[in-house]
């Protein structure tokens, strides 16, 4: 008997609850809450859509200036590369020059001193030709 009246009690419960909805659907009150939930999930969703394109134009933003100030960056790097280039070329003109005219000296003396040999193996070689012609035109 328990378990039946405890029954019934929720099934009065329920009905009484089923009721208050069916009368504020009729009242058309419940319908009205119903579109006023509605619209402030869309009027939230809205808000949020909002932001987010926000956040995504400045994000687009952030990234175009990031990259323009990364071209900077690099344009001013290539310039001292350049700068850096044309001045190590300058010093290597510089050194070969001097390199070249270290070197004058040098090949002049090797000059110098290949004449030298010459004249000197013209001058050892001068008395032998003598005595060649001594020989052939020699005492008979």
């Amino acid at each position: 008997m328990d378990h039946s009246f405890s029954f019934i009690t929720s099934l009065q419960y329920q009905l009484k609850a089923a009721l208050a909805q069916l009368a504020a659907f009729q009242s058309g009150k419940k319908y009205q809450d119903m579109q006023e939930a509605h619209h402030k999930e869309v009027h939230s969703l809205k808000q949020k859509e909002k932001q987010t394109q926000e956040e995504l134009a400045r994000t687009r933003r952030d990234m175009v200036r990031t990259r323009e100030h990364w071209f900077e960056v690099f344009e001013d790097l290539e310039k001292e590369y350049r700068n850096e280039i044309k001045k190590l070329e300058k010093q290597l003109k510089a050194a070969l020059k001097r390199a070249w005219k270290a070197e004058r000296p040098c090949d002049e003396a090797l000059d110098k001193v290949t004449q030298q040999r010459q004249k000197i193996y013209e001058l050892e070689t001068e008395p032998e030709k003598e005595k060649g012609k001594i020989s052939i035109f020699g005492p008979s």
